[in-house]
């Protein structure tokens, strides 16, 4: 029944985000989203990598995702950045038998 319920939450965050904003039918960002639920923690190399597109092109999708609220950059710096989803992080990594929390009150909504 855990894994059941992990899969339903993750499910339903990645059909909040697509919410959040308008994104352009076949762009990065729509594509990274799906790849979130997997990759929580990605960086511009390895999000242009799995999507097979530019980095200017993943870079871009990183840029609409952190507005979106969906990645927080975790690191800092200017160059080697990471990025990651701590909505899907926080589901995951909760405790065992713990139902998951909504994620609307996990990261504030930006628009």
């Amino acid at each position: 029944m855990e894994l059941f319920a992990t899969r339903t939450a993750l499910q339903q965050l990645a059909e909040e985000w697509w919410d959040r904003r308008k994104y352009r039918a076949g762009s990065a960002s729509l594509w990274a989203l799906d790849l979130l639920i997997d990759y929580p923690v990605i960086t511009l190399k390895r999000l242009a990598d799995k999507l097979s597109v530019s980095r200017p092109q993943a870079l871009a999708a990183i840029n609409q995702l952190v507005e979106a609220g969906v990645l927080i950059e975790r690191t800092g710096y200017r160059r080697n950045r990471v990025f990651a989803a701590e909505a899907v992080l926080a589901i995951v990594n909760r405790p065992f038998g713990a139902a998951p929390e909504p994620f609307s009150e996990q990261l504030p909504r930006r628009v």
